[in-house]
């Protein structure tokens, strides 16, 4: 997943280290109807936001170093709705 690369390096290559079958799962057609948003974390290096889809991907980066992020989410009519994800940085 593209929230997975390391960018540690700006001018080394990025490494991607997130999860192959987790990414074929996400892009299987049921998933693809039923799921809003996958969030993960364990990936200390990188944070940010990616699609596989439909399927927003969010990880917020390592809370001890301050990372987390925001989400607000509206039911209309009995379906969910990803209306913002703000990416924060305690100070």
């Amino acid at each position: 997943m593209s929230t997975s690369i390391s960018l540690l390096d700006p001018t080394a290559p990025p490494i991607d280290s997130g999860s192959t079958s987790l990414r074929r799962i996400l892009g299987e057609g049921n998933l693809q109807r039923s799921v809003l948003l996958n969030i993960h974390g364990h990936t200390h290096d990188a944070s940010g936001i990616a699609r596989i889809g439909k399927i927003t991907v969010l990880n917020p980066g390592a809370l001890q170093d301050g990372r987390y992020a925001s989400i607000v989410l509206e039911n209309v009519g009995g379906r969910w709705n990803l209306v913002k994800i703000e990416m924060n940085k305690f100070l």
